[in-house]
């Protein structure tokens, strides 16, 4: 939502200068981590990526 109203707001610059400090938070949260990490692992063994309980923190 915050970066289409960016976008709706001052146009593709604004959304992009915001872009980082929307997208970067969201590498913090177990989901993304375990994620990651499983994506790794699954690619270093040449499996699919397993499905994962999303947390929602």
């Amino acid at each position: 939502m915050a970066l289409l109203r960016a976008w709706a707001n001052g146009g593709v610059q604004t959304a992009d200068d915001v872009m980082f400090s929307i997208a970067m938070p969201l590498f913090e949260t177990e989901d993304v981590k375990d994620g990651l990490a499983s994506a790794i692992k699954a690619l270093k063994i040449s499996k699919p990526r397993p499905v994962l309980e999303f947390k929602g923190g």
